[in-house]
């Protein structure tokens, strides 16, 4: 009985460090070969809130710039508290080359008023695409189901900073933050924080 109490407690503890967020540094991380470059030759397409298919590299149009790719929906409760943060990220970042791009997963035939609406609501000062599930799945390979918010830096050679996943109000802003700083800076230093 104590060995299947140590078996799930095991399990219990390994649940919850996935859950909570961990921080993997360089050269630990099973994605060191993930780049933007490695993602953008899938060619994934996007629309556009003005319905328009384009590409994603033709939306970054980002070409040795620090980028920061967010998933996220107007329905998802921490996105909606993350949104302003990367707004204010965009603002203050963007004579450092940054380009921010969010991404939602809603239907854009169903939710493209409710997405315009909210950008004008929460003033979102980067541009929004929806993104098909496959496109998500291109960034967020270990995800059995849609998990969001998902924030993705990369430094200006398209290596991959950090990876943020769930919201931690003060912690995720500081994560992303120090991610776009090291992006800027073009440390090549890379993290994942989040499952």
């Amino acid at each position: 009985m104590r060995g299947q109490s140590s078996s799930l407690l095991i399990s219990l503890l390994l649940s919850a460090a996935s859950t909570v967020g961990i921080v993997v540094a360089a050269g630990e991380s099973p994605s060191d070969d993930f780049t933007l470059q490695s993602i953008l030759e899938h060619h994934p397409m996007v629309v556009t809130l003005e319905g328009a298919s384009t590409s994603l590299a033709e939306l970054l149009n980002a070409e040795g710039r620090p980028v920061v790719i967010t998933f996220w929906a107007t329905w998802c409760s921490p996105c909606r508290k993350e949104v302003p943060h990367l707004s204010d990220l965009s603002n203050r970042f963007k004579d450092a080359g940054l380009k921010v791009i969010g991404l939602t997963v809603e239907d854009p035939n169903t939710a493209r008023d409710q997405v315009r609406a909210f950008m004008r609501e929460q003033e979102v000062t980067y541009p929004i695409a929806f993104a098909s599930e496959s496109v998500y799945r291109l960034f967020n390979r270990e995800d059995a189901t849609v998990l969001l918010p998902r924030v993705f830096v990369f430094d200006g050679d398209g290596r991959l900073v950090a990876h943020v996943g769930k919201y931690y109000p003060r912690k995720t802003v500081r994560d992303i933050t120090d991610a776009i700083k090291k992006a800027v800076g073009g440390s090549g230093a890379s993290a994942t924080t989040g499952g």
